[in-house]
């Protein structure tokens, strides 16, 4: 390993280097980590490389790491520039390539008070439009933990540039500052903290729609709450934004609001038969499987919302009814008879072209109609 050699010594509070003084005692330069006096040993007649020497001979240990922190700081100070390091969050979820600032001020050795009291001795403050970036230079002693929450405290950013693997050398010095390094680090950057979280809280939310996607492919979503087995993920898309409009009950095959057989009925309004309170229901869109069951004036009925419907009233079959009795009746079948010739081979989910998809929610089958969308886009 090369030898550490003392090249710089301090004279009038700045470094000065051995080959910038006089030989000797007469360098008037002071150790920068005892003070006590030097010798510059750099006559053209030394086997050594030129350096300085304690004037009582003692070896003086912290010297040379002292004069380099000196140096950084000094360096820094003047060219007013850095390389930020690269701000590395949940590795892959966030990255921001470091930069190298050209700052508008550098303050050195700068004493900073937080809101709660507490001072930082700050190695250097570099001012960067309105901003500060506390930079610490470190060679054996590193920020600590007290440290460090004094810092959060202030809220601004911090770098830690460490030194031990630097020569005292100004020029190495001034290449080492405004180089890409792992010797450069973030202490803390507020900013980048909350950036970075933001993009982890998208990624995850990306996540998250990415699951729904997938699922949504393999036949099942997740939708308000209601269970829904989805068939067709592009039939959810196209008609997600209408609600369940399109969705339609299916019990066995047959859909009670189909929204064709409702097209169909929609001139029966204009007729007599609109007047008959089930009749109407029917024509509005309650649903009734067209069928007519019995025989003539021996309980003929009808099924509709879950109950039995007589369309000839008992008095009509014991021969009590009056002619308004038979003129109801009459009207009822008449009208269900006209109703049922309407929706012939309507309803039926199962052979109609306009169901495209189907699904289930909660258990219970429904039909993807897109007869009134198709309508719509005529």
């Amino acid at each position: 390993m090369k030898e550490k050699l003392l090249t710089y010594g301090v004279f009038e509070n700045q470094l000065k280097h051995v080959n910038d003084v006089a030989n000797g005692l007469a360098c008037d330069c002071l150790c920068p980590k005892c003070f006590e006096k030097l010798v510059a040993k750099n006559n053209l007649s030394n086997k050594k490389t030129p350096h300085f020497a304690h004037c009582s001979g003692a070896e003086c240990a912290g010297a040379y790491e002292t004069a380099l922190h000196k140096l950084a700081k000094e360096v820094f100070f003047e060219i007013k520039k850095l390389r930020t390091p690269d701000f590395r969050r949940e590795k892959k979820y966030f990255l921001k390539e470091g930069r190298e600032i050209t700052f508008d001020t550098v303050l050195i050795e700068k004493a900073v008070l937080t809101h709660t009291g507490d001072e930082i001795i700050a190695d250097a403050i570099g001012k960067y439009k309105g901003r500060n970036l506390i930079v610490e230079f470190a060679n054996t002693h590193f920020v600590d933990d007290a440290k460090k929450r004094k810092i959060d405290i202030l809220n601004d950013a911090c770098i830690e540039i460490d030194l031990s693997n630097q020569i005292l050398d100004r020029d190495a010095i001034k290449e080492f500052l405004v180089s890409e390094s792992e010797d450069i680090s973030w202490i803390s950057n507020p900013q980048l903290d909350r950036e970075a979280q933001e993009c982890f809280e998208r990624y995850q939310k990306n996540l998250a729609d990415q699951k729904i996607l997938d699922d949504k492919k393999r036949g099942y979503i997740e939708f308000e709450e209601i269970d829904l087995e989805l068939h067709s993920k592009e039939m959810y898309d196209k008609y997600k934004d209408e609600g369940m409009k399109f969705y339609l009950p299916d019990k066995h095959g047959i859909a009670p609001k189909c929204p064709i057989i409702h097209a169909e009925l929609a001139f029966l309004q204009s007729l007599k038969i609109y007047n008959h309170p089930i009749l109407k229901q029917i024509i509005d869109g309650e649903y009734w499987n067209g069928k007519i069951y019995g025989h003539f004036y021996h309980e003929r009925y009808i099924y509709f919302q879950g109950s039995k419907v007589l369309i000839y009233p008992d008095a009509a079959i014991t021969g009590t009814s009056t002619h308004e009795n038979d003129a109801a009746s009459k009207l009822f079948y008449h009208g269900l008879k006209t109703i049922s010739e309407q929706i012939s081979g309507k309803g039926d989910c199962y052979n109609c072209k306009h169901k495209i998809a189907w699904l289930t929610i909660n258990g219970k089958e429904h039909s993807v109609c897109d007869w009134e969308w198709s309508k719509r886009k005529k």
